[in-house]
């Protein structure tokens, strides 16, 4: 029988790449960096506004429900703004292992020459953490090389965030309430919990996010009512502006809500409440609004990164930084802090970036609008709203409500157990106390150590 000879190829050869051995030697620290604070209370206001304006309209909407989630809703209110497409092109592909310094050296070096060759005076470089630790490493011992690099770090934060999330709640009963609900499988339920599943995850703490602030404005109408009867009148008109929002929801339609005195002053008398329950309704509530905090803050560097909004990126950063220190995330608690600290700098050190991530450079733009976005469909708006539902009737009627004035002590939402008391103290404290106390009691080891 003659020999047939393959005609289609199952698998590309390459050739193999030598790369100069880098040599680290001794390891250098950072240069000494002081962070710009900038004033991002208005942006951080804003964001959070938006939020709220679609729980609202989300909120005066319930059967049948035909306001998306929140990630369909916020492409639907964009509808006026104009994407330009970005020229996107493909690097010559490095076959080496990534982790290695000597790849990470050869990333920093391409780099330089594709500044080089199209004539910029600086290049940015997006890396996600592991190999973000290891360029700074670089760029801090050869600090004049590579001075017009700036490396930023990739979205994979968000993850980082979202693992810390489950690991301060998932054994006070967040497993159990996403599991008993029947929005994640008990399979799944730990992947979810630390990060690993990006998508289950972002759309759980969406729907969780809702049903909490669904609670919180029940626990809210009667005290309008009871604190500031005066302004039943503003939630009258609240409720018919977001109604019609509902019925046309548009940029044009979502501004005029957000501009509106009414809309303004229901949704400050809002924040007032969850201040309260943050701080006056005991324990229990104290500990799941930090929940409400996280997941804003997660929501924070969604939108940020989508819109291309540099400072809310800052801000979000910002915020984060104290929970990854709070919950040894040592990693990102270490090199976020160093990557806020130069960022915060680009309109003194780089001011030619720093314009061009004003005016939403910092994100790669395609020229479509999403329009056809799974969350847009009416199967997953139905969906949504269903899984949101559950989680409220659990909390309401099987379980605890952590918002409600009934209980006070930091309880498991699912078992109904009292945390101990040296648990219930350390949950209870904001991350910089707890960081600050565990310093403290470092400083008091070394001491004792040392007598």
């Amino acid at each position: 029988m003659p020999i047939l000879e393959k005609t289609k190829k199952r698998s590309i050869s390459t050739d193999s790449l030598l790369l100069p051995t880098y040599n680290t030697g001794e390891r250098a620290g950072p240069p000494p960096t002081h962070a710009i604070e900038a004033d991002t209370t208005a942006v951080i206001q804003h964001s959070m506004k938006k939020n709220r304006v679609w729980l609202l309209t989300r909120m005066s909407d319930t059967e049948p429900q035909t306001v998306s989630s929140w990630t369909g809703f916020n492409i639907q209110v964009r509808d006026e703004v104009t994407v330009v497409q970005d020229s996107v092109g493909y690097l010559p592909t490095i076959n080496a292992p990534a982790p290695q310094m000597s790849t990470v050296n050869e990333v920093l070096n391409q780099s330089i020459n594709i500044m080089q060759s199209l004539e910029l005076n600086t290049i940015v470089c997006v890396l996600d953490q592991a190999l973000y630790a290891k360029a700074t490493e670089v760029i801090w011992k050869h600090q004049q090389k590579f001075k017009n690099v700036i490396i930023r770090a990739a979205s994979d934060s968000i993850c980082c965030l979202i693992s810390t999330i489950g690991k301060r709640f998932q054994d006070t009963g967040l497993r159990d309430l996403c599991v008993e609900a029947g929005v994640i499988a008990d399979g799944s339920v730990a992947g979810v919990m630390e990060g690993r599943k990006y998508n289950r995850a972002v759309r759980l703490h969406k729907l969780l996010y809702e049903a909490f602030m669904w609670l919180a404005w029940k626990g809210f109408l009667p005290w309008l009512e009871t604190n500031h009867s005066e302004d039943m009148a503003h939630l009258k008109e609240a409720l018919m502006t977001t109604s019609f929002l509902r019925e046309d929801i548009t940029q044009a339609a979502f501004n005029e809500v957000l501009n509106n005195k009414s809309c303004t002053r229901i949704l400050n008398l809002f924040d007032a409440y969850l201040s309260y329950l943050r701080q006056e309704n005991g324990s229990l509530s104290a500990f799941w609004m930090t929940y409400v905090d996280m997941v804003e803050v997660m929501l924070g560097l969604i939108r940020a990164s989508r819109e291309g909004d540099w400072m809310l990126h800052l801000a979000s950063i910002r915020a984060m930084i104290p929970w990854c220190f709070a919950h040894d995330k040592l990693n990102y608690a270490r090199y976020l802090s160093y990557y806020y600290a130069v960022m915060s700098r680009l309109h003194v050190d780089h001011p030619e970036v720093y314009a061009h991530f004003m005016r939403g450079g910092m994100i790669g733009r395609d020229s479509s609008q999403q329009l056809n976005h799974t969350d847009l469909q009416l199967p997953r708006i139905k969906k949504d709203e269903k899984d949101v539902n559950a989680f409220v009737e659990l909390m309401e009627n099987s379980w605890i409500n952590p918002l409600s004035h009934d209980h006070t002590d930091l309880v498991s939402l699912s078992t109904g157990m009292v945390a101990p008391p040296d648990v219930a103290n350390g949950l209870r404290l904001t991350p910089w106390e707890k960081r600050h106390t565990k310093h403290s009691k470092q400083n008091a080891w070394r001491q004792n150590n040392q007598q």
